[in-house]
């Protein structure tokens, strides 16, 4: 083979692949992107995903890089995450939603989304005061303000 063949046989093979990787790119975004809730233990809240083009788009969740699995307690339902009763326990940290459009295997994730799960207002105040009171038999009370 001369120089030149070897060279334009390498540009159509290069090409090739630019324009199979081009057309491979799946055109979906996320919409709408899981957002972080604010909700109090023991309570129902649903961590929303979908995308723009859901044709041939499987979903599933992602819980600090791991799997969701689905329990009575916390499950996917759609897209979307669905969780009956809040525990800081389990689930505490970055949520995201996966979507792979199962013709082409390409996958995208989500922004990551948490829940800042609240206390109770009957649990706040006596802990105030329990943490008030240690402070005082350390003989600091000057130094903190209720």
């Amino acid at each position: 083979m001369d120089t030149v063949f070897k060279r334009y046989l390498l540009f159509v093979i290069g090409f090739s692949c630019t324009l199979i990787l081009a057309l491979g790119q799946d055109s979906y975004y996320f919409q709408p992107h899981p957002q972080d809730k604010d909700v109090q233990k023991g309570q129902s809240v649903t961590l929303e995903c979908g995308v723009s083009n859901s044709k041939h788009v499987v979903f599933y969740w992602t819980l600090n890089g791991e799997p969701v699995s689905n329990t009575s307690r916390r499950y996917q339902e759609g897209s979307n995450l669905f969780f009956t009763r809040v525990d800081p326990a389990k689930d505490i940290g970055e949520f995201k939603c996966i979507a792979t459009n199962v013709t082409t295997g390409i996958s995208l994730a989500s922004q990551g989304a948490q829940l800042n799960i609240l206390c109770s207002s009957k649990v706040l105040p006596g802990l105030v005061h329990s943490l008030y009171s240690f402070i005082q038999s350390l003989n600091m009370a000057g130094s903190f303000f209720v």
